[in-house]
């Protein structure tokens, strides 16, 4: 993997500055995910991989995602698409309430945020779908706060989801789609692959055109085996770069620990080699 001169601390500064969503949608369609790139895992072999993770097997877990699919597509002037399909089982009342509410972090005006689908698969086979809009609401982020920053224009969207028991199975779509960066020409992410539940699977995509390449990648406090890497070259040069994530334990919180975004495993990506070429941007 690559690496960079990219603080921890500077890494999370320049996610903050170039990852931003919008109002939330309900189950809108655009042809920019029309190709096949963007096809939805198939439920059908997932509900049965499900019935296989039971709170017997992952006795610490109260909750776990059994498969994941998260894709992301950017252009050389920052603007992009990303998609994110997630199965996750309550194991466990804690569990089930954990996962009662669907919550999406947004910032005007760069991107909007749509929910493809949301829906709760029973263990008989019973699938029930949310209305989003009827079941969501959205707020000005009050977590702000904490760092003593209020910006009106930072908002979380939550969505109830009013039917979900323990041994049900949460599936959600949602998508974001960037028609702005807020540094030109740049694309930057962090993600945790690592928490209070069991992964069973998920895997990850970043498509990189050759006009800008990722020029910083890294893993942090990596667990052992549980992450595997492939990057293609397309005829154009552009790079696909693929994580498959499996098998992943479930953490336990410590007090006084610190935010998981910087002691989990996690996979950041950005197209920035540098701390300094943020640091010119913002002056």
């Amino acid at each position: 993997m690559k690496t960079s001169r990219l603080t921890d601390h500077g890494f999370h500064f320049l996610i903050a500055l170039t990852l931003a969503l919008a109002p939330v949608r309900g189950g809108a369609e655009t042809n920019r995910y029309a190709a096949s790139d963007w096809a939805f895992c198939d439920a059908k072999k997932v509900f049965t991989a499900a019935a296989e993770v039971t709170l017997e097997k992952y006795p610490d877990s109260d909750t776990a995602t059994i498969e994941g699919k998260m894709v992301r597509g950017y252009r050389a002037d920052g603007t992009g698409e990303s998609q994110d399909e997630t199965f996750v089982k309550a194991l466990t009342e804690k569990g089930k309430r954990s996962i009662r509410i669907l919550t999406l972090s947004y910032m005007l005006p760069y991107s909007t945020v749509e929910v493809v689908k949301l829906e709760v698969m029973k263990p008989d086979g019973t699938t029930l779908p949310v209305d989003v809009a009827a079941n969501s609401k959205d707020s000005i982020d009050d977590g702000q706060m904490g760092m003593n920053i209020y910006d009106p224009n930072s908002h979380v969207v939550q969505v109830n989801l009013p039917s979900v028991e323990i041994g049900d199975v949460v599936h959600a779509i949602t998508r974001q789609t960037t028609q702005r960066a807020i540094i030109p020409g740049t694309f930057a992410e962090e993600n945790v692959f690592e928490g209070t539940g069991h992964i069973r699977h998920l895997a990850y995509e970043v498509r990189a055109p050759a006009e800008l390449p990722l020029k910083c990648i890294k893993r942090r406090d990596e667990i052992a085996g549980t992450i595997k890497y492939l990057a293609t070259t397309n005829a154009d040069g552009a790079v696909t770069h693929h994580w498959e994530v499996a098998n992943v334990p479930r953490m336990f919180e410590e007090p006084a620990m610190p935010p998981g975004s910087m002691v989990l495993q996690r996979i950041m990506v950005s197209t920035l080699p540098d701390w300094a070429t943020v640091s010119k941007w913002y002056w």
